[in-house]
């Protein structure tokens, strides 16, 4: 079979199971519940690979398509490894009650939140450091279209996801929009001293930051300058919002007295035209529409 995309390859990619980790995490938790034994038996990072691309002339072994089958239940293994249907549904992470995600062990809104208009809210981390050992930057932005970004330094994408990963979204049409707090301005110096951290400590980082992907975008062609913006806002920080491709948001408060690293951090998934990710995706909107071009 010549490489092509499979509905495998979709589903991974709309769960944000695409890093191979996250993948052996969730093919070890659905194995589990068919046969122990079978724990540890996940495909290799490049069986993998030949798996979403379409590289295979016949499906796999038996064991790994029950496996699959449990992993995204409602879909028999032919399938997955066949085209995606024309009328596949478009919104992310759709999936059969009690299918389980990277994130399961983690605290879930509680119910009466997910029933109703915060139904969007698909699980809430202690700090960012657990949100970034169970969802790395690679596997929110590999397969990005649209990244928008708005915080303080922005670090999940200029200290965590590597220049040329960078480069290659925007080459390839991908756009990225980053919007940091003026490391000239006030606001950041205040939010120092309530992190009691040096007056300059945020300010510095943040310039850092700000040159590292104004170097970036002056090696890009003009085409993809073109799709990478960086601005700067002067406003009180309350919350770093990242959106990717207009369905997922990670949203995380800057608290008083307390470090980025170790405030709560929310994960959303879009669900039709309401609901908690409109409310980040409005906050992204106001600061963005009052900042300045670099």
């Amino acid at each position: 079979m010549s490489e092509a995309e499979t509905l495998l390859k979709v589903l991974l990619e709309r769960r944000r199971w695409t890093a191979h980790r996250t993948f052996t995490a969730e093919y070890d938790r659905a194995a589990k519940t068919i046969d122990p034994s079978l724990i540890g038996g996940a495909p290799s990072r490049a069986q993998l690979h030949r798996w979403v691309t379409g590289q295979v002339t016949k499906l796999p072994y038996e064991h790994h398509c029950r496996v699959l089958e449990v992993m995204f239940t409602g879909w028999k293994a032919e399938a997955l490894f066949a085209p995606p249907p024309a009328d596949l549904p478009a919104e992310p992470l759709h999936r059969a009650e009690g299918e389980t995600t990277p994130s399961d062990h983690v605290t879930k809104p509680a119910p009466v939140l997910a029933a109703g208009k915060y139904a969007d809210l698909q699980a809430v981390y202690t700090s960012r450091t657990e949100f970034a050992a169970d969802l790395t930057p690679a596997s929110l932005f590999d397969s990005a279209k649209d990244i928008r970004i708005l915080g303080l330094s922005l670090n999940i994408l200029c200290q965590s996801y590597p220049d040329q990963k960078i480069r290659r979204l925007l080459e390839s049409g991908t756009t990225i929009t980053c919007l940091f707090l003026d490391p000239h301005g006030q606001a950041i110096r205040s939010r120092a001293i309530e992190e009691s951290l040096p007056e300059n400590h945020l300010a510095d980082l943040t310039e850092v930051n700000i040159h590292i992907m104004k170097r970036l975008r002056s090696k890009l062609t003009p085409a993809a300058q073109e799709r990478f913006t960086l601005a700067t806002y002067e406003a009180v920080p309350r919350v770093n919002v990242t959106l990717i491709d207009d369905q997922i948001c990670v949203a995380q408060p800057y608290l008083p007295d307390t470090r980025g690293l170790d405030s709560p951090t929310f994960l959303i998934h879009r669900q039709g035209d309401e609901g908690l990710y409109f409310t980040y995706t409005q906050v992204y909107d106001t600061i963005r529409d009052g900042s300045t071009a670099l």
